[in-house]
């Protein structure tokens, strides 16, 4: 797929080039012919181009987006702080860190997890294309926390732990009662082999909307930082491309494209000097 301002230009330069390969041929028959006893006194033959019409085919495949939108490298910069920012979390989760210092090789197997969470959240980011931050932010917060899930049933052989990533969850302190074998808690029940941090992930939605509220902040930063995007119209040009196109959907443009030859010539300067500039033949 093209743009059209690179077709466009694509062919100006073209004909440019076409036209400065003939004045070469020009050249080199001109010195061919002055060398030559019987050619010397013969007009050394020379074409030009005084106008070329250049009917173009194309098929629009999409228009001027309003606002910033994602390029490859502003992408690459959100999946990289997205990793870093997932990092953080696991490194603050205190049952994980235990876990991590116990168990390298269950470290190790978060590591790959994690690698195969932000490819997961890459693909999720479209490029030049306007998407809705705050929808991406909560599918990727989404996806975060089942990623922590996945891990935290490991937390079982050290027990119960808060997530620091939650700060502002309160601990449910088990609260006995008239039977002192049984205890009770305000939460609702809590699967055999679950530790109290995964049960919050599961039923708290206050994690999840923490992590889309910081992922919206990771976009909004990198968006804010990038410049303006030009207009950019993409465009089908080749015969292949526009045979698979119906035909009312394919628009003609025409070219017409007129020579105007320019030569170096001395210009002098408002201060006295003399510049050379290429000017309007």
């Amino acid at each position: 797929m093209a743009t059209l301002n690179n077709v466009t230009s694509a062919l100006l330069s073209q004909m440019v080039k076409g036209c400065s390969q003939a004045d070469l041929a020009v050249l080199e028959i001109a010195e061919m012919y002055k060398r030559h006893s019987l050619l010397v006194d013969f007009p050394i033959p020379k074409f030009s181009l005084e106008e070329v019409v250049v009917d173009l085919k194309v098929a629009f495949t999409s228009t001027p987006v309003s606002g910033k939108v994602l390029d490859e490298t502003s992408k690459a910069e959100v999946v990289s702080r997205l990793d870093k920012y997932i990092t953080t979390l696991v490194e603050s989760n205190t049952a994980l860190s235990a876990l991590a210092k116990k168990y390298p090789d269950a470290a190790k197997a978060w590591r790959n997890n994690q690698s195969h969470l932000v490819q997961s959240l890459s693909d999720l980011l479209p490029v030049s294309v306007v998407f809705d931050i705050k929808q991406f932010s909560y599918s990727a917060a989404g996806k975060i926390r089942n990623f922590f899930i996945s891990m935290l049933p490991l937390g079982i052989i050290i027990g119960p732990a808060k997530t620091a990533v939650d700060d502002d969850l309160p601990i449910k302190t088990p609260t006995p009662t008239k039977k002192a074998t049984t205890t009770t808690t305000a939460t609702t029940t809590v699967p055999p082999g679950t530790t109290w941090a995964e049960n919050e992930l599961i039923n708290s939605g206050g994690f999840e909307d923490k992590v889309a509220v910081q992922i919206q902040e990771i976009v909004e930063t990198v968006l804010k930082a990038m410049p303006v995007s030009p207009d950019r119209l993409d465009v089908l040009v080749t015969a292949s491309e526009l045979q698979t196109i119906a035909t009312e959907k394919i628009t003609s443009i025409k070219l017409t494209l007129r020579e105007a030859d320019q030569t170096w010539s001395k210009v002098e300067m408002p201060n006295g000097e003399t510049r050379e500039k290429i000017v309007p033949a």
